[in-house]
């Protein structure tokens, strides 16, 4: 059952969310990586299973995993839609999580902007990565390859957008562990990801025909494959907090169920939600304070 959202009187989002709803949004993205890492797994295990075969006689020792893919075309475009579509809900589960206060929320422009053109980017990722299992290296290899490129391409564009959206969210919530190992991560992932595609992109164009530069961009592509796999992983540590927001009112202005930077650090998750009865953690200290202060000053 759907969540429904409805606007009243008093300014108030109300949310409606199902118990399995919220469990599918909470684990959305294990399940996108068990689907990347079941692709790799299985077309490795069939290649070795058969004998490290050569698909084409001018092939390398190592194959790439689109050639694997290709010869076991069903089952490469079953698990590759699974894991594209998984990817892209993570992405889009992301953004509207953020957007309502679900999970800590964007504060500046260029934040909500990288969000956007991740989502974007994450987008024509997904459509490439089901296209180029469509259409297999065998059949139809230049489209294959061109898909494959375009995926690698928006795959770390839209790696490199989340990572600036969780440098800006970092700061902002700068007592949050769960923020800085998502920025950590995703900084890891570009950083490795960029040399990878580029090497990978000039071993081809050089490697002959069934040469050692051709196993190893075929062994670069098995790479990136499960770099995508643990780019989906991270995504673990922006949705995780949503398992503690998971009341059904959520309000505009900082009072609800909605996750708020106080004074640069933010609330820790799975600590009970506020609901707008006592005043927020920090507020209050802060409150102390200042009424310690006025009690303190002599009278006039």
């Amino acid at each position: 059952m759907g969540g429904v959202t409805t606007e009243t009187a008093a300014g108030k989002l109300a949310i409606t969310d199902s118990a399995a709803d919220l469990a599918f949004k909470a684990h959305l993205q294990e399940v996108g990586f068990g689907f990347a890492v079941a692709t790799i797994v299985a077309l490795l295990a069939i290649w070795l299973a058969d004998g490290h075969p050569r698909y084409r006689s001018d092939e390398a020792t190592v194959v790439y995993i689109s050639d694997v893919g290709a010869a076991n075309h069903a089952l490469f475009i079953v698990l590759g839609t699974c894991t594209a579509l998984c990817f892209f809900g993570c992405l889009f589960m992301d953004y509207r999580l953020r957007h309502t206060g679900r999970v800590p929320g964007r504060l500046r422009w260029w934040e909500r902007a990288a969000s956007a053109l991740s989502v974007i980017f994450g987008f024509v990722c997904a459509v490439c990565c089901i296209l180029l299992t469509i259409f297999d290296t065998f059949h139809h290899s230049r489209l294959h390859w061109t898909f494959a490129a375009i995926f690698f391409v928006c795959l770390l564009i839209s790696g490199f957008f989340n990572m600036v959206e969780s440098t800006g969210l970092y700061r902002d919530y700068r007592g949050d562990p769960l923020l800085q190992a998502s920025f950590i991560s995703k900084l890891v992932i570009v950083c490795l990801g960029i040399p990878a595609i580029v090497l990978m992109a000039v071993l081809g164009s050089l490697a002959s025909d069934g040469s050692s530069l051709e196993s190893a961009a075929a062994a670069l592509e098995w790479f990136l494959v499960a770099l995508f796999a643990l780019y989906i992983l991270s995504m673990a540590l922006d949705l995780y907090p949503s398992r503690y927001t998971s009341k059904h009112v959520v309000q505009h202005e900082g009072v609800g169920n909605q996750v708020h930077p106080v004074h640069g650090v933010a609330p820790l998750h799975g600590s009970a939600p506020y609901d707008g009865t006592a005043s927020p953690a920090g507020e209050t200290e802060m409150a102390k304070k200042k009424g310690g202060a006025r009690d303190q000053l002599p009278p006039v």
